[in-house]
């Protein structure tokens, strides 16, 4: 197996505006035994070796821009492989700061090049500073695939409260 990767990232920040881009590509060849037959035991019974070769390239533009009273957030990112499918993801963030509390919503949509992922992702929440290093938490968000790949699982809301705590 053997994997040759190429990463490249630049980040500006200056005053309230932060900018960045990532680059990174990933070149696989690997032997996979995939294609192994088993017998009851578990025993290897014709090994069949598969080669798996191809290229996954990873860009990704990031910018926040820091308003006084909101900081809001954009994220492209895509991602082409020799597989032919690739995506794209396009995230939206703002965060509203009112005394010890943040007030944070988050939108965003992932979408395949084969139309099998038309992913729809919101989060809205809110953090409160306890202490230096304690922050109490709160969100809720839904999760929807309607690309022709979804099924009934592909459908979800969450939420979540806890405590945060960095030593």
């Amino acid at each position: 197996n053997n994997s040759n990767v190429v990463s490249l990232s630049a980040v500006y920040n200056s005053g309230p505006l932060m900018a960045g881009y990532v680059y990174t590509r990933n070149a696989i060849a690997q032997t996979t035994n995939a294609n192994d037959t088993v017998n009851g035991f578990g025993a290897v019974v014709t090994a069949g070796a598969t080669a798996v070769n191809g290229t996954q390239t990873n860009t990704g533009l990031v910018a926040t821009y820091d308003l006084g009273v909101a900081k809001v957030g954009y994220l492209n990112g895509r991602q082409t492989s020799t597989a032919g499918v690739g995506t794209a993801n396009n995230t939206m963030a703002v965060n509203v700061p009112l005394g010890q509390a943040t007030l944070q919503l988050v939108t965003g949509r992932t979408t395949s090049s084969d139309n099998s992922v038309d992913r729809r992702s919101t989060l809205v929440g809110a953090k409160y500073m306890l202490s230096k290093r304690t922050t109490a938490y709160i969100y809720s968000g839904s999760d929807e695939n309607a690309g022709t790949a979804a099924t009934a699982l592909d459908k979800d809301s969450r939420a979540m409260v806890g405590i945060n705590h960095t030593f």
